[in-house]
């Protein structure tokens, strides 16, 4: 099951004397509280938890890669801080044409611009109150001391298996003495020890030029790449609005746009409001059935979406996505005994993309600042690049379609989502808030690539449908289902009750179980 520890902070008001950070490693949270304590603020304690992150977990996420952060202050609309990888500038859509099938994963060909630094940058600028070096202290000290590898990492590494042994930048810290890392053994990084702490000391800039980019430009150019200095010393973070719906006139829920995919989460909850307010229980058959026709035509729009500084009308296609109208008539569709044919709920048969690597975090502060973040370097170590300063790089490529070329489910992709260079991939990260009034009652995100919006969704919908009398870390526990329509394949858990249907007349699909550890949700 996904690590409690990303899921959801409890409700809080927006002012008060209340503060939280929430992550999936506990001595992360613990560095993030640390950060509140010293006086910073939960941007500070958001950033510093991450970068903790970054090192502990640094299979799926590090300042190679990027994310979205949802950020709100007492009395104010959220905002969000876009720090979304971007393609090259040379990048372009047929750039894996007669390449290897897996080009766009592994190699310098999958590593787009990081974007985590300017991120940080961008939401310490506006939100945060200690100085810029001391959101790395607790992850500097953490990568040079060196920690316990916990369950969950070791996990991946067990997984992964020999490969981590051949590689000289793994070796030494996944397979120590030719064996697999395991769980409670020492793992340390100086070299990104050493790197936290030169961009902690001069800036941000650091990361992006100098020493610095001359590596990460050369260790993709080895690998295949076409990363350019020009590529890191332009990216930019984007702060964008954040888009919201009023459900059934009690909570407003907020979340990220495109090139985010809080949109699709809040289509199928525009959806689900039009039944009654009935807890949802996993154990019902029908709202099961119901929730999961709602995140099928939700997905079924998502492959519209993209870049909005590339593809024109996304905000008038999300805007039309979850007005009440829509709602609606997406309500009257669905049929209680029977799902419908395929083109019903995705007319166009574009693909959905996935991704496998993130980590979500939630902090809260004193002062009510709120922030939800969700970051990643994609599939598991990325690209497989590193840098000699122990900076792994994403390979955020791989998010995006590649035309006439299947995904591992054999499905075209979308060409709203096709390369460009300078364009963000599609993402399915969405984290999102539910307010109640003037308190924020649920601050929510989630891992687990495409299937981060249906997690979202059954978690929201829970709390929704319950009127906020639902045990949040009861409906984290759950066992949960996913559903995002291609390919036509609906997931369970196995923990998940029978209903009674033999699961081969469920859509007449075939029911497969979803991995139980933590690494199914990395």
């Amino acid at each position: 099951m996904q690590a409690p520890s990303q899921g959801h902070a409890p409700a809080y008001p927006t002012t008060g004397n209340q503060s939280a950070v929430s992550c999936e490693v506990d001595m992360c949270s613990y560095a993030g509280m640390y950060l509140l304590e010293q006086g910073g603020s939960a941007a500070d304690a958001a950033i510093g938890a991450a970068l903790c992150v970054g090192v502990v977990d640094s299979f799926h996420s590090g300042i190679g890669g990027g994310g979205f952060a949802l950020i709100k202050e007492p009395g104010q609309d959220p905002a969000v801080v876009d720090y979304r990888e971007v393609a090259p500038q040379a990048a372009h859509r047929d750039m894996y044409k007669n390449k290897h099938v897996n080009a766009s994963l592994f190699g310098g060909l999958a590593v787009a611009v990081p974007g985590e630094v300017r991120g940080y940058e961008a939401m310490h600028a506006r939100y945060g109150k200690l100085p810029w070096s001391a959101l790395f202290e607790p992850a500097i000290t953490i990568a040079r001391r060196g920690f316990l590898a916990p369950k969950q990492l070791a996990l991946v590494v067990q997984f992964v298996g020999q490969p981590l042994c051949m590689l000289p930048w793994m070796q030494p810290h996944f397979c120590p003495n030719g064996q697999l890392l395991r769980t409670g053994e020492q793992v340390r990084f100086p070299a990104l020890a050493d790197t936290l702490a030169r961009i902690a000391a001069h800036g941000p800039d650091t990361m992006y030029t100098g020493e610095f980019a001359d590596r990460m430009v050369k260790s993709a150019a080895i690998a295949g790449g076409i990363l350019t200095h020009d590529d890191l010393a332009s990216y930019r973070a984007e702060f964008r609005n954040a888009t919201y719906i009023d459900y059934q006139d009690q909570y407003r829920v907020w979340t990220v746009p495109a090139p985010a995919s809080g949109v699709t989460l809040l289509s199928a909850l525009r959806t689900m409001e039009n039944y009654p307010s009935v807890p949802y229980s996993e154990h019902d058959a029908l709202w099961t059935h119901r929730l999961i026709e709602s995140a099928k035509f939700a997905y079924g729009e998502h492959s519209r979406y993209g870049d909005p500084a590339f593809v024109s009308g996304v905000r008038a296609m999300e805007a039309a996505s979850i007005s009440v109208a829509h709602g609606k008539a997406r309500y009257h569709q669905i049929n209680d005994t029977h799902v419908l044919p395929l083109d019903a709920y995705d007319p166009a048969h574009d693909d959905i993309q996935t991704s496998k690597g993130t980590s979500h975090l939630n902090a809260v502060d004193a002062d009510g600042l709120a922030v939800s973040m969700t970051t990643t370097i994609n599939t598991f170590w990325g690209s497989f690049v590193q840098t000699p300063d122990g900076i792994t790089m994403n390979n955020g490529m791989n998010d995006f379609g590649v035309p006439g070329v299947p995904n591992n489910f054999g499905y075209v992709p979308s060409p709203a989502n096709f390369i460009v260079g300078g364009k963000r991939p599609l993402s399915s990260m969405c984290p999102y808030m539910i307010q109640d009034g003037d308190a924020l009652a649920v601050i929510g995100g989630s891992a687990g690539g495409s299937r981060i919006i249906t997690a979202n969704l059954q978690i929201a919908y829970a709390y929704l449908s319950s009127r906020g009398k639902v045990a949040l870390q009861d409906a984290i526990a759950r066992p949960r289902w996913h559903d995002q329509l291609l390919p036509p394949v609906t997931l369970f858990e196995q923990a998940l009750p029978n209903f009674d249907i033999p699961f081969t007349d469920y859509d007449n699909r075939y029911a497969f179980p979803l991995l139980t550890s933590a690494l199914s949700h990395s």
